[in-house]
């Protein structure tokens, strides 16, 4: 059974550390000021919730067939994302996805073709 009530728990935790962007925030393209808020709230971020991106990975390390990874996005990604911003978006739309998680499940591909 995989685990996923108490990665809920830990997400919810990691959730609650994270930075708060105002709604009424809008950006356009680059901005530094935006930039360097971002980097630092990001850096932050990352240092307060660490851990608990660990103890998720740690939940799933013994079972066969499932690989989870995370990264956070760094200042450089930020950068980009933000220049290649060609319309005026909310902040928080622009800067969710700082941490990120992935799931990897490895499985029969020609079961699944069967069943779809």
């Amino acid at each position: 059974m995989l685990p996923f009530g108490e990665m809920w728990v830990k997400i919810k935790e990691i959730f609650e550390q994270s930075p708060l962007f105002s709604g009424n925030i809008r950006v356009y393209g680059f901005n530094e000021e935006v930039y360097q808020q971002l980097v630092k709230d990001s850096d932050d971020f990352k240092m307060s919730t660490l851990p608990m991106s660990q103890e998720i990975i740690n939940m799933f390390s013994e079972i066969p067939g499932v690989d989870l990874t995370y990264r956070y996005k760094e200042a450089s990604s930020i950068k980009i994302k933000l220049e290649r911003l060609t319309l005026k978006k909310k902040l928080f739309k622009v800067a969710n996805d700082i941490l990120g998680f992935r799931f990897i499940f490895k499985t029969d591909t020609e079961r699944l073709k069967k069943n779809c």
